[in-house]
């Protein structure tokens, strides 16, 4: 069979016409430009948002364990020393009965990374702010420390006016240890744990501030109510009551 050639199928004197390739056509500077701030805006309206949900979560989830850690050590304490509103506090504002509480009720229960004892420089140096002011609230030598092996920081005082008024050793949470913010509600979180009280509900227990509240009363604008505008003391029931996390409406 004769090959078949394909000028054999064109006209005499034609020949086929290969058309060059289009050249790609390439991107303005002012295209790129335009690019560039839309995706950076893109960015600006989309990380913002995932920074915080992320910031959120891990305080809920370094709050909810500190939390676990010292109600655990204190359920032990009951039970090797008895019930707590048998328990010697001391007095207000003496930090060498705080320290002695510790001692005998907490350390032997949790994992230390450090016992500041009665150090209050450095290291066990510590202030913090309420959640409606930048005003940093020094803790005097009225307070001991000490750092849990997680990196919690944790300060506490005696508050023990005497008769039948709350007795109570006062402790204040700090999730990331010193460094900052340094604020109530957003790293720092307050409890109680109450020998004795006006209120049998609390008697023996680590309390939060806003205990046995409904959410409505928990985040009023003004005195310790988980609110910008308030001091934010009772943040941790806030998260509480919602279920351990940090809800769209929580004042971060």
């Amino acid at each position: 069979m004769p090959k078949v050639k394909i000028n054999d199928f064109l006209k005499k004197g034609e020949k086929i016409k290969y058309k060059k390739n289009n050249k790609i056509k390439s991107f303005t500077f002012v295209e790129i430009l335009v690019s560039f701030l839309i995706m950076g805006m893109i960015a600006i309206l989309t990380i913002p948002p995932l920074i915080t949900k992320y910031q959120k979560k891990q305080t809920a989830v370094k709050l909810e364990r500190a939390y676990s850690i010292f109600s655990n050590a204190l359920n032990i304490a009951i039970s090797v020393n008895g019930a707590m509103s048998t328990w010697n506090i001391g007095t207000t504002g003496n930090q060498q009965d705080a320290y002695y509480f510790a001692q005998k009720y907490i350390f032997p229960y949790v994992k230390l990374s450090k016992d500041c004892v009665l150090n209050t420089d450095g290291d066990c140096e510590y202030s913090y702010t309420t959640m409606n002011s930048n005003t940093p609230v020094e803790t005097d030598d009225k307070y001991i420390r000490y750092i849990l092996n997680d990196g919690t920081f944790i300060t506490q005082n005696v508050v023990n006016p005497g008769g039948n008024r709350a007795g109570y050793i006062r402790t204040l949470i700090d999730i990331n240890g010193r460094q900052k913010p340094n604020k109530m509600g957003k790293d720092v979180f307050e409890v109680g744990i109450f020998v004795k009280s006006t209120n049998p509900a609390i008697i023996g227990r680590f309390v939060d501030w806003g205990f046995g509240e409904t959410r409505d009363q928990i985040i009023i604008p003004s005195g310790g109510g988980c609110n910008k505008n308030a001091e934010g003391w009772k943040c941790l029931s806030l998260i509480m009551l919602d279920g351990w996390k940090l809800s769209d409406d929580y004042p971060w």
